[in-house]
């Protein structure tokens, strides 16, 4: 019997339900933390430009590398739980290195802070990413 194109789009709907609602997938969780991350980064953009030593597009490239991993993020597309934990983990070692470069040249308090404050959203992104990705690896 032949199937119709929306029997598979169908499938492919439940079939990213049903992951989603697992317990062992947090998607979700990875995607609100990067928008989080992305604000953050955004609405401070005006003041840390003018407190690091790097041009600005660097930041607003950043920004964007971000957000594309929670537009990505998807039950189905399980690559990109990988990406996600590889961008998790780079921007935990930047802005960790950073903040402690700041406070060994007794810099700025809130952006020791700031710093801190993304480098822990990118730990736990990362840490979440590469749970679920593991869980998928395992129970494929």
């Amino acid at each position: 019997m032949k199937q119709r194109p929306d029997d598979d789009i169908l499938r492919a709907n439940l079939y990213e339900e049903q992951r989603a609602a697992s317990q062992d997938y947090f998607g979700d969780t990875i995607r609100y933390l990067f928008i989080i991350i992305a604000t953050i980064m955004l609405i401070t953009l005006p003041y840390a430009n003018r407190k690091v030593p790097f041009y600005f597009i660097i930041s607003i490239v950043g920004v964007l590398l971000v957000g594309l991993c929670a537009g990505l993020t998807n039950a189905r597309w399980q690559w990109t739980l990988l990406f996600d934990a590889i961008v998790a983990a780079g921007g935990m070692f930047f802005f960790e290195a950073y903040a402690v470069t700041i406070y060994r040249n007794h810099g700025s308090f809130f952006m020791l802070l700031l710093s801190q404050l993304l480098a822990l959203l990118f730990f736990f992104a990362m840490y979440f990413s590469i749970q679920t990705f593991r869980r998928w690896l395992t129970y494929r």
